[in-house]
């Protein structure tokens, strides 16, 4: 592995403990094929032809040098990443996150109403507590649509992306259950 991938692993195993454990379920994979993690507790785990192993950075890259394909680890903790940089993360940033979990949980750190302001977000149609917002993405992409709905129980705020066909709310929010605005008529909203 090239000195710059090291580095960024140890840098990565530094600063772990800034990531929510709910994002560490055991073993954070970085190869898509399930074959190479980290643990919790900042030790390489790792899968080949004569089992399971787990090491150290050191053990790890002394063992497997050049087996793993770099591109890919990388491009697994760019996301994770993102929880480094919280005090100067810009919304398209967010948007860019591939993971939806841990794009959520950045959504809700920044704050919902700022990242639709930073975004040059409008509100399309409201309802109730309930908007669809439209965000303008660049002169070569179609506009993304979010509804922004509160839990009625936790009131906790959600932000679903929803297709551009939609217009209203009602038919935003029936879209993400799988319905017709008409077939969505919840006796009771929980």
């Amino acid at each position: 592995m090239h000195q710059k991938t090291k580095e960024i692993l140890k840098d990565f195993l530094n600063k772990e403990h800034l990531i929510p454990s709910r994002l560490w379920r055991g073993i954070l994979w970085l190869q898509d094929d399930r074959k190479l993690g980290i643990t919790r507790d900042s030790r390489f785990f790792w899968i080949d032809k004569n089992g399971k192993h787990e090491g150290n950075l050191q053990n790890f890259f002394r063992k497997n040098k050049g087996r793993w394909k770099e591109y890919q680890i990388l491009e697994r903790l760019k996301d994770y990443q993102l929880f480094f940089k919280l005090d100067t993360i810009t919304a398209r940033e967010i948007l860019n996150c591939k993971n939806i979990e841990i794009r959520s949980l950045l959504m809700r750190r920044f704050g919902i109403d700022r990242l639709f302001r930073e975004l040059g977000g409008f509100v399309e149609h409201q309802d109730g507590s309930s908007q669809l917002i439209v965000v303008d993405l660049g002169k070569s992409m179609t506009p993304m649509k979010l509804v922004k709905v509160e839990d009625a129980t936790t009131k906790e705020i959600y932000v679903l992306a929803v297709p551009h066909t939609v217009h209203t709310c009602k038919e935003a929010i029936a879209w993400t259950f799988g319905l017709t605005k008409e077939d969505y008529k919840p006796i009771k909203e929980t």
